[in-house]
């Protein structure tokens, strides 16, 4: 509010509220044209015209896209267009680590590039310090206030949303409950108990997808950390959105569109609040329809992706980072 007073000159809510969801719009257009530059316009436009991104930016407003727009400018730096290893190194590390000052969302992306074969022990150094450096940096200013510490601390090392409301936590739980991983690994810092579980198999997702196409390692990243997530809230229903565009053909990205757009028109949280839908919503509502359901067929995509990497085959001398994955199939580009 205080920015919409002395940048704006204008107090009203709702016309911040707009201004802030035209900011995010034009965002996700800008992230329609780098999938359209690194994959294919049929991607872009898919991205752009789901409900899902509509309803999460038009309504919701969360700026998660902005975090991703960077961490997507900084994979096309790290690889180029075509896939290759591209010129502009540090500034794509940095680029990660403006995201990670944005938003947490790409946190164990720099994990996942040490497992490519592009990079050798020098870059993969810069990968882990770079954007760690940089996201530190932000908190430099504050660092002299007592408070300022607390805070930090309290809301972003020690940050939760709906803890243990994640599609995971109940798979897992169907054979041990989820709290009891809470107990064994509450020794972790930071990322303790069913989180640690969380961040296990999100690396350990990016070591099977080691050898997908460059291009698409973001892309299936975004995937698994909502999948793999122990907390959820309906803006990460948007997160994943990158990597449904680019395997848009697969039944289960389709599936999980329309499962995520039925909660959405019945979210208290979303536009459920508004009339007409206010009405039918709780009765959808009734029948089970949460936001965990949907990253079930995300799921169910992404085991399916993890088991065609380990069962390809690369002949000597083939480079996955050079096939970028289209409409018709894996085609390789030139650079």
């Amino acid at each position: 509010r205080f920015m919409q007073r002395q940048i704006f000159l204008n107090g009203n809510l709702g016309v911040f509220h707009i201004q802030v969801a035209a900011l995010l719009a034009l965002v996700d257009v800008m992230i329609a044209i780098v999938l359209a530059r690194c994959h294919s316009v049929a991607a872009g436009a898919w991205f752009l015209a789901n409900p899902i991104s509509i309803l999460i930016t038009g309504y919701h407003s969360q700026f998660d896209n902005l975090a991703i727009l960077a961490g997507l400018v900084a994979t096309m730096l790290l690889f180029g267009k075509a896939g290759r290893r591209a010129s502009g190194f540090y500034t794509a590390l940095f680029l990660l680590g403006v995201s990670l000052t944005v938003k947490h969302v790409l946190i164990f992306f720099p994990l996942w590039l040490l497992f490519r074969r592009e990079f050798d022990l020098k870059s993969r150094i810069a990968i882990v310090l770079v954007p760690f450096a940089v996201f530190s940096l932000g908190f430099a200013p504050f660092l002299s206030d007592e408070q300022a510490r607390a805070g930090i601390v309290e809301n972003v090392f020690r940050y939760k949303m709906t803890h243990m409301a994640g599609f995971y936590p109940r798979l897992v739980g169907m054979v041990l409950p989820p709290r009891f991983f809470d107990v064994v690994f509450a020794w972790v810092p930071v990322m303790s108990g069913f989180k640690f579980v969380w961040f296990v198999s999100v690396v350990v997702a990016g070591y099977l997808l080691r050898r997908a196409q460059a291009l698409n390692l973001l892309p299936l990243y975004l995937v698994s950390m909502c999948v793999f997530s122990s907390q959820l809230a309906d803006q990460y229903l948007a997160i994943p959105l990158v990597g449904c565009a680019v395997y848009r053909r697969s039944p289960f990205v389709w599936a999980y569109m329309a499962m995520a757009t039925v909660y959405l028109f019945t979210s208290p949280d979303n536009i459920a609040c508004q009339p007409p839908f206010d009405g039918w919503a709780p009765r959808i509502a009734a029948v089970g329809m949460t936001y965990w359901r949907p990253f079930s067929m995300l799921f169910a995509f992404l085991l399916l992706r993890i088991v065609q990497e380990c069962r390809k085959k690369h002949l000597d001398g083939d480079d996955p980072a050079m096939v970028v994955e289209s409409d018709d199939g894996p085609v390789a580009k030139d650079g």
